[in-house]
Order: C-alpha cells, then sequence, then structure tokens
C-alpha cells in the first residue's frame, strides 16, 4: 500500500470568532393575552385552590405548613432563560425541562418568519418547576402584568415569563401517567402478564426522583417516598444519589398486588405513582446473557508467545472471563471487590471470556496480533440464579449506580483504597439496558458516562445494543433466491426500525457507539429452505439497534464486524423469520470459551465494540511509540489521545458499497438517501486498512487542543499543487470531536457545540457526500466526506482552512474544552503519488515562515 506516517497540523491560530450577522429565526405566534387569560387564569386559581386544601391537610397530620406541587409549563416552543427567571421567584424550584413532539401548526399556534407565516411544525417543550403558595401568588402577578400590557418591562430576571406566558399551551400538575410515560413500565407489566397469565412475585422498579439541588430537601423527599412504599409493603433494596447528572433514584421491589392494581384501575390509583417527589419509575430488569454455542471447531495452532508487559491501557466492563484459558492466561489483570469470583462457575464465563478474546485476539477465526498491556476487566455480572450458565447484572443495585462505582474505582479509588488502574484510556462497555430503548430522553447511564468521559478524559466504547425478538416478514415469493429474500429482509427490517432504538447507555453524547455489520472471518454455512443468511457484509446487522441519537445526531457513529447471524423459519409456508441459534460450526465470530472444545461462535453489537476497543488500542500504540517521530510538527500530548482515537476511528470509516446496496433495497431518491442512510448506517464501515495510515496518494493530518467558548482555532493545509488544474477525483474528509461537559437538566443537555467550517465547494472542487450535514452537527462528532472532479486554480503555497468554532449550547461552561481534528484529502493513485509529499513540504514552508515572521519581530 505504500503506507505514509500521519502528519500532524502546525498551531492553530486562535482568536475569537468572527462577528456575523444573525439570521433571524422563525418566532412562535401565539393567541392574544386576553385568549390566554381565559384560558389559563382559571387554571393559575386552581393551583391556588389545590395548594390552599393541602396546607389545610397537612396541618392536621405533620407541623408542615406549606406543601410543593411540581407544576408543568407546556408550551409551544421554547424559553432559553426560563431556568434563570424561575430563580427569581421565591417559592419556586426549576426541577428539568423536556421536549415533545413537534406539532403541525393550528388555530392557536404557527411559526412566522420574516416573510410571515409558515407551515413549519412547533416543537413543544415541558418546563417542570415546584412551586409553592407564594410563587403562585407571584406567577399570577406577573401574569395579569403580562395580560394588561405584553410590551410590559417586568423586574431584572423576569422578562422570560412574559414568553413562557405568550407560548403557553398548558399548565397542569405531573400526574401519574408523566411518571410512566416512555418508561416502559406498563407495556412491559403487560406484555408479561398475556404470556404467564398472572404475577407469581414481585416486580423490581427503578424509583427516579426529582433531584433537589438542596441536600436537605433530598432527604425529605426521600424519607415521603420511603413512608409512601412502606405502607405498601414495598421493600427499598438501595438508593444513589450523583449529583454531577442530577440523579437521585432508588431500587424497589414493589408487591405483585401494586402491579395488578395499576393494570386493572389504571396508574393513578397506587400512591407511589402520584408522589410529588417522583419524576418516573421505570422497570428495572436485570440483563441477562445465554450461553454462545460451543464450537465444533479445533482451538488455533496458534498460542501467541509474548506476554504483555507495562500498565492496563483498557478497562473491560464484563462478565468474569476465565482467567486459566490458554489464550487469557497471564493477559488479564482482575480488580473483583464484589467477590463474584467465588460465585462464578466456570461454565457461566461466557460473556467476559468472549469479550476478552475479543479484544486481546480479534476474531480467531482470523486473529490479530495480541495486546501489547494487559487487559484489566472489573466483572458487573453474576451468574443467573434460575437460569444454568446464563449471566446478569445484579439485582441489588441499580445499573446507573453499578457503573458509577465501577468507573470511579479505576480512576479514584474507593474509601482509603487507591485507583485501581489509573493508566486506563479506554473503557469497554458491551452491556446495555434491555428494557430501556432510547426515546428522546438520556437515561440515566447514558448521563453518567457522558459525565465520566469528559471528567476522566477517557474514550468509552459502548455497544449499540441487540433487539433479538425482532421479527422480519417476507413474501412468499421473496424466498425464491438469496438476493430476493436479502432485500426483503433489509425492507423488513427497516419498516420496523422505530421500535429498534438504541439500547441504553449507547444514547450517550461522549461515548463511542458501535454497531454491527453483518460479517465474520467463518467459513460459509451450509443453508437450507428453512435457515437462511439474510445479511450482506456491507450492512449492518437486522437485529442491531438503530439510530439516530439525542437530538437527532448520529448514532451509530461506526460499524464493525458483529458476526453473521442466521436467520429460520418453522415451515416453507411460515413467512416469519427469527433469529437462529448459531450452530457449532459458525458462522459469527470465533472466541475463547468455557466449553470442551476451548471455543464458540457468536455474534453482535457487543462483539464489534470489542473489536473497536482493540482498534482504539492500536491508535495509542501508534501515538505512543517513540520510534515514530513524525516531521516536521509533532503529535498532539498524550491528553488529547483519547479523543484523538475517537476521531481517527471516525475519520476511517465509511459508507463504501453500503450505500448502494441500501439506496436499491429501499428504494432511496437520492433526495432523501443522505438522510435515511445515515440514520442505518451512522458515519460508516470502520475500514482498518485506513486506520492510522496515509499513503503516496492520501495525506492525514491529525491535531488536537482546548478550546474556550467563543474561540476560534484555523488550521492550515497546504495545497498540493498535483490538484491544480486536473478534473481527476478527489476526496477531502474533516473529522472533529471532542468531550462536551454536559448539562443534565436542559433540553439541549451538550453544554458546548464545536462545528467546523472548511473550504468551500469552489475551493476544493467538490461537493459534502455521506452522512446527512445537520446530524453530523448534533452531537460531539462532526464527520463530513467532500468529493468531486473540478478544476482548480491557486498559486503556490496556498493553503485550505478549516476553522474551529466553540460556542456555549445549553448553558455556559467556564472550563476550555478538549477536541481533536483530522483532515485528510486524497486522490486516486494514477493520479498522483507526491501528493503526500507535496503536502508535508507545504508543512515544512509553514515552519520557515513562522520562523522568519519571529526573526523579524
Amino acid at each position: 500500500m505504500n503506507d505514509r506516517p500521519l502528519l500532524a497540523f502546525g498551531p492553530p491560530a486562535v482568536g475569537p470568532i468572527p462577528s456575523q450577522r444573525q439570521s433571524g429565526r422563525p418566532k412562535v405566534i401565539g393567541p392574544s393575552p386576553e385568549s390566554q387569560e381565559r384560558k389559563f387564569g382559571p387554571q393559575f386559581l386552581e393551583l391556588k385552590r389545590t395548594l390552599e386544601a393541602q396546607r389545610v391537610q397537612l396541618a392536621s397530620q405533620t407541623d408542615e405548613t406549606d406543601p410543593e406541587l411540581v407544576v408543568v409549563f407546556d408550551l409551544a416552543g421554547t424559553v432559553d432563560d426560563f431556568r434563570k427567571a424561575t430563580a427569581r421567584v421565591e417559592g419556586l424550584e426549576f426541577l428539568d425541562e423536556f421536549l415533545g413532539e413537534p406539532t403541525p401548526p393550528d388555530d392557536d399556534f404557527h411559526m412566522e418568519d420574516r416573510d410571515g407565516p409558515t407551515r413549519g411544525k412547533v416543537q413543544e417543550s415541558l418546563y417542570v418547576v415546584l412551586s409553592n403558595s407564594k410563587a403562585v401568588d407571584e406567577l399570577v402577578r406577573l401574569f395579569g402584568d403580562w395580560r394588561r400590557d405584553p410590551n410590559v418591562t417586568l423586574a431584572t430576571g423576569l422578562n422570560p415569563f412574559k414568553r413562557v406566558f405568550a407560548q403557553l399551551r398548558a399548565l397542569r400538575r405531573w400526574n401519574a401517567e408523566d411518571r410512566i410515560r416512555e418508561t416502559g413500565l406498563l407495556e412491559q407489566w403487560q406484555e408479561e402478564l398475556e404470556i404467564v397469565g398472572q404475577f407469581n412475585s414481585s416486580k423490581l422498579v427503578e424509583v427516579e426522583l426529582w433531584y433537589r439541588q438542596n441536600p436537605e430537601d433530598r432527604t425529605v423527599a426521600e424519607r415521603e417516598t420511603r413512608q409512601v412504599l412502606a405502607a405498601a409493603q414495598a421493600e427499598v433494596i438501595s438508593t444513589t444519589i450523583i449529583p454531577s447528572i442530577a440523579y437521585h433514584a432508588l431500587l424497589v421491589r414493589l408487591p405483585v398486588q401494586q402491579v395488578e392494581k395499576v393494570l386493572a384501575e389504571g396508574a393513578a390509583n397506587i400512591g407511589l405513582l402520584n408522589l410529588e417527589s417522583v419524576m418516573f419509575v421505570s422497570p428495572f430488569v436485570a440483563m441477562s446473557w445465554p450461553p454462545a454455542a460451543a464450537s465444533g471447531t479445533a482451538a488455533p495452532d496458534f498460542l501467541p508467545r509474548a506476554k504483555p508487559s507495562g500498565l492496563p491501557r483498557i478497562a473491560l466492563l464484563d462478565g468474569l472471563p476465565l482467567s486459566n484459558h490458554a489464550l487469557l492466561q497471564d493477559r488479564l489483570t482482575i480488580d473483583d471487590p464484589d467477590g463474584f469470583d467465588d460465585l462464578y462457575p466456570a461454565s457461566s464465563r461466557h460473556h467476559g471470556t468472549a469479550m476478552a478474546s475479543l479484544i486481546l485476539h480479534g476474531d480467531l477465526s482470523d486473529p490479530e496480533p495480541p495486546l501489547q498491556r494487559p487487559l484489566y476487566v472489573r466483572p458487573i455480572l453474576k451468574p443467573d440464579d434460575f437460569f444454568q450458565n446464563h449471566e446478569k447484572t445484579p439485582e441489588n443495585v441499580l445499573f446507573t449506580d453499578l457503573l458509577h462505582q465501577s468507573i470511579r474505582r479505576i480512576f479514584e479509588g474507593t474509601g482509603d483504597q487507591p485507583a485501581a488502574a489509573p493508566s486506563v484510556r479506554i473503557v469497554n462497555l458491551s452491556i446495555g439496558e434491555e428494557s430501556r430503548a432510547f426515546v428522546r430522553r438520556m437515561s440515566p447511564a447514558a448521563r453518567l458516562l457522558d459525565w465520566l468521559a469528559h471528567t476522566y478524559n477517557v474514550l468509552i466504547v459502548v455497544s449499540a445494543g441487540n433487539h433479538r425478538d425482532a421479527r422480519i416478514t417476507l413474501a412468499p415469493e421473496e424466498f425464491t433466491d438469496v438476493d430476493s429474500a436479502r432485500r426483503a429482509a433489509l425492507r423488513s427490517a427497516h419498516t420496523g426500525s422505530r421500535t429498534r432504538g438504541l439500547l441504553s447507555p449507547s444514547e450517550g453524547i461522549n461515548v463511542l457507539t458501535v454497531g454491527a455489520l453483518h460479517s465474520d472471518a467463518a467459513d460459509d454455512p451450509a443453508m437450507s429452505d428453512l435457515v437462511l443468511d439474510l445479511g450482506s457484509p456491507d450492512l449492518p446487522s437486522l437485529y442491531g439497534a438503530v439510530g439516530p441519537g439525542f437530538r437527532r445526531s448520529v448514532k451509530p457513529e461506526i460499524f464493525l464486524p458483529g458476526g453473521r447471524a442466521l436467520y429460520s423459519r418453522q415451515s416453507a409456508s411460515n413467512t416469519d423469520v427469527a433469529l437462529a441459534s448459531t450452530p457449532a460450526t459458525g458462522p459469527g465470530q470465533l472466541t475463547a470459551a468455557p466449553s470442551r472444545s476451548g471455543m464458540a461462535f457468536s455474534h453482535g453489537t457487543s462483539n464489534a465494540a470489542a473489536l473497536a476497543t482493540k482498534a482504539a488500542d492500536a491508535i495509542f500504540d501508534f501515538l505512543e511509540n517513540p520510534d515514530v517521530r513524525p516531521e516536521p510538527f509533532p503529535f498532539p500530548d498524550a491528553q488529547f489521545h483519547p479523543i484523538l482515537a475517537k476521531a481517527l476511528l471516525i475519520h476511517s470509516s465509511g459508507w463504501g458499497a453500503g450505500k448502494a446496496q441500501l439506496m436499491d433495497a429501499l428504494g432511496l431518491s437520492s433526495s432523501s438517501a443522505r438522510k435515511e442512510i445515515t440514520k442505518l448506517l451512522g458515519y460508516g464501515a470502520l475500514d482498518r486498512d485506513r486506520l492510522g495510515r496515509a499513503s503516496a496518494s492520501r495525506a492525514v493530518l491529525i491535531g488536537a487542543g482546548l478550546i474556550q467558548e467563543g474561540q476560534r482555532a484555523t488550521y492550515s493545509i497546504p495545497k498540493p499543487t498535483d490538484l491544480r488544474a486536473t478534473t481527476d477525483w478527489r476526496r477531502l474528509t474533516i473529522t472533529l470531536s471532542w468531550f462536551s461537559p454536559t448539562m443534565p437538566k436542559s433540553h439541549k443537555y451538550r453544554g458546548a457545540r464545536l462545528f467546523f467550517t472548511g473550504p468551500g465547494d469552489s475551493e476544493i472542487g467538490a461537493t459534502q457526500t455521506e452522512a446527512e450535514h445537520w446530524s453530523t452537527r448534533s452531537g460531539t462528532s462532526q464527520h463530513q466526506v467532500f468529493e468531486g472532479t473540478s478544476a482548480l486554480a491557486f498559486a503556490d503555497q496556498e493553503q485550505f482552512e478549516i476553522h474551529v468554532d466553540c460556542r456555549d449550547d445549553a448553558g455556559r461552561h467556564a472550563s476550555a474544552v478538549r477536541y481533536a481534528l483530522v483532515a485528510s484529502i486524497e486522490v486516486a493513485p494514477t493520479t498522483s503519488t507526491r501528493l503526500y509529499d507535496q503536502v508535508q513540504q507545504g508543512l515544512r514552508t509553514q515552519i520557515r515562515a513562522r520562523q522568519n515572521a519571529r526573526f523579524r519581530i
């Protein structure tokens, strides 16, 4: 391939973001103040009456005489300064805000721009506050002032309430239905009742309380919740408070009578779902993994002799591996503070063994060189008490709490114990909450991982999740040949993709989310009329979770082989197909296993995430290799290697042949293809041959730094002269990644909004392809590809400029943000074999120009 090393950008020019003329955004137009007063005046008064009634009731029962209600302001559109305004009203505490579904314009609300009314949808937003009687009196007064004069100037900091009143669609209390909406609680209980017929045991739930800023208020809220639970004979198993992500929750065992009452009479008929202190009640399901299919394949005849050395770079949070397996022995550093080893029979150690094997060696059907360092393992699974050889997460601790304890132990230690593995730079989590598919709201576990990645400056690799019960339906005539069946299966999977959302915590914005390709290195299996291979090696698995992510960001970002899965149907007349058991001869990825042969085949997004983790480790090896001396500029400092690894993995990914296959099978038009394919394929499949490598016809430059809000960092790429006056194909790829601070109580959530602007289409002679533009700017990794053949004219020593801007998003952040920038420019080898050298020479010219400038000064 004529490999060349990566190049480094020169130091960027840093300054303030140039001021720009703000384009007028569409605004929400609503009813008149008089109309709003007729509708909401009585509702404000009803809130006052409710608080007064509760005050009288409390006075007869306790010394507490100032009750509080959780009140929802349901708005058309959003009000950015709502939270600040609530702080100005005594007795009013901001709790949270949520986005609802955009709705078509109606007689009350519509959008309007400079040209008049538009047909654009109106965003629904819910702002939730805790209010006492005094605060309601103040809100009534402010509402009256606004109704009398919509242009009135309210007291300092209160003007946002004018927009709140103008955009108000509903004013109500947070109710029992809100507490279970989008949690899946009723659906899961109802489904279980239909399958089993009756409930024979209690049910575990996660009771998430409103996070109160004052610790005393949190104590009171939890005490009241425990009292109601005790009266219902429910058991509180554990409690968790994590201030950094505004999380306060209890793990509770509800008696079966409470469950039956909810299903028979409705959510409002049990005390727990009427508590003001309760935000959400979600089902708690311990995630369970069955054993992989034991392989009939003989163990590979290789055994790597070189043992790892040094300190761990990767942490694996998973099941307990079989540490004495020949392929794992002396390669693991196991940290088992919970003592799972004593309870874990060797026959149950499947998932952790498979993940460790993939991270260490890759797919054993085509093994890779093993890790050079030991692998740190923290067991967070344990043997299942009821299903033999199954593994599951513990049932005595919330998943978010388990992750928090595990990762903090790595970097900070616990109690008087020092940090368990502070050398770790990559964390692998191939475990997700099957009962918690992403809809709109970030899960607590995703919020936690985002905060941990930013706080500890660590790359967290997460699997997107598997929907193994997702059925695929084909018409009888579509079974006639393999190609027809595969296209039909893809259409069926796409039709049901709305039910295959990302599984928590893979929606996190700071994590790298990995999906699975239908690919492995095993031999092709024998097929029959009832057992089918319906996938394509260039496309995602049909069972994998799909995007988009939070605020329609690109998720999963990248895809790697996850093993081929076979499908079966019960008879030749049956048109439904479901995942089949993996045969002992494959296909799938071959890994170490606690089986007689010592090997097993498996598939899943977990496997793909393990391989992505191994690929990230290879990037660190390259960046930290003392024998690699980039010239003329040095590589970025080691503190930027985690975010650089994320950016390089994304940069080396692309749609490839998958784009054409998806367009053909799904009948996508050229106008809609990019948006639809971005949901299904993210930034594409990782090309390992391009990872961390350049070539004579492809120059790759990397840079990284710290950037403050309001700053612009400008990077320069020398224009290679072989691009001049040619109409041959060329590609410019730019990737920007950063670890963003997060604002857990804001609907925007992302604290820092970074984005790049690169050369214009005419300057590079190319237009944007692959991922849809606006989706790429919604998360924390912007990746754009430009391809074209237009002729260029430019003088010697000209530069392509890339501007990286940092602005606040959910709120102002004081600390600088770590980011990484990767850019590559390439042509076909037949066009030029001097492009890399020309870019490198241009970088040398940059150094001389900087030196001359300093000399003149």
